[in-house]
Parts: C-alpha cells; structure tokens; sequence
C-alpha cells in the first residue's frame, strides 16, 4: 500500500495493483535472474537458486515453484524442472492421469489433484475425494485402510494394474502429508508477483520499504 501511495505521489496517477499484467517481461525477467530479495515467498537463497535453474514463463510456473519449494516435495523439485525445461521426458503411471497432471509435468503436488484422480481412476465420489485428503492430511489411519481398499476397488474396475494402483496409493499417502491447497498458494503466488511487480517496474517506490516488510510475512 505504501509503494503504491508513493507511485501516486511521484506519477500523479492513481495505480491500482490489481490490475496489472499477469505476463510483464520485466517481472519474469526480475524472478528469472533470481533478484527476489524483498519480495514475499522468493526471497531466500535457496529459491532465488532454483528461481534461476527454472527460468519461469508463466504465472503457472511461480506457482508450482512456491508449491515444491516446501518439506517433503521439494526433492521433487530438480525432476520439475527438468521436464519443464524439456531435460526430462514426462511420464504418467497411467496414461489417463495426465488430464490432471499434465501442468505439474506429471508430479502431483496439489491437494485438488489428489482428489480429481482418486474420481477418475476409482470412481470416488467427491465427498470421498474430499474425505480422502483430509485422512491423508492427518494420517488418519483406520480411514485410509477403508478408502485404500475402495481406491484398488474401483482402480480394478476400471482395469488398472493393481501393482501401479498400489504405487499410486503409496505415493499419496508420503505426499498428502504435504500436499497443499491449489486455491490457496496461488494467492499467495499473486501477493508475491505484485511485490515483484513493484520492484521490477517502480525500483525507486519500493526501494524505499526495504527493511520495513514485517518479519512475520518473511521465510
């Protein structure tokens, strides 16, 4: 707020931050080269490192990034990166499962993706899918031995390998632990690329709040 009440001072013009472009080049230029110092999720060393490896594109990109770059997915984060940067061929356990999985290159990572695959290859339903996560979440065992059984179930059903089936399942289970909401990261992403915004197009505005981000709001 107070970068943007200096843009008005300095321009004279009212800039509303809502409304810039989802695609500047000189936003994607500042997170390419990994000058995120100060900007909200991007500032550590280490993801200003793997900012740079990435070379982001898209918004989609930063979001999945502010995703791996977490425990318990981020040791998943070098195969991102190399299927996105064409290093690595994207493979799916089931070819069906790339209809959810196909802009996270075939890794899952969102809560939302665990639920809309537990639909499509076993026939959840989506109080289910919804129940499903939640007991991953909270390692509710007694319910993850009920819907595991239900998941083989419908996966045979619906004449899937029952050995991939179980890695599938195995999989969610050390991932659900960490999985996140998708809804959720991208509003977080959207703070950061405003801030990133800032810096890219306004240096001498936002210069002027280095050391007065809260401490609460840094990684």
């Amino acid at each position: 707020k107070a970068i943007c009440e200096r843009i008005k001072a300095n321009t004279g013009r009212v800039f509303n931050i809502e409304k810039i472009r989802i695609n500047d080049q000189k936003t994607f230029e500042l997170f390419q080269q990994g000058n995120t110092e100060d900007v909200f999720q991007y500032e550590a060393q280490g993801m200003q490192h793997y900012l740079r490896k990435l070379h982001p594109t898209t918004f989609k990109d930063l979001v999945i990034l502010n995703v791996m770059y977490r425990p318990g997915v981020k040791k998943h984060l070098l195969s991102f990166i190399n299927r996105k940067n064409g290093k690595w061929k994207t493979t799916y356990a089931i070819p069906v499962m790339e209809k959810y999985l196909h802009e996270t290159y075939g890794i899952v990572i969102y809560q939302e993706q665990i639920m809309m695959l537990s639909r499509l290859l076993a026939d959840f339903t989506r109080g289910e899918s919804d129940t499903l996560c939640k007991a991953l979440g909270k390692k509710k065992a007694n319910v993850l031995s009920v819907l595991k059984q239900k998941f083989i179930e419908g996966g045979l059903r619906n004449r899937h390998n029952r050995a991939t089936l179980e890695k599938i399942w195995k999989e969610w289970e050390e991932k659900g632990k960490y999985a996140i909401n998708k809804a959720h990261v991208v509003c977080l992403t959207w703070l950061a690329y405003q801030m990133a915004y800032l810096k890219a197009n306004y240096p001498k505005e936002f210069n002027r709040q280095q050391g007065l981000i809260p401490i609460s709001m840094k990684r």
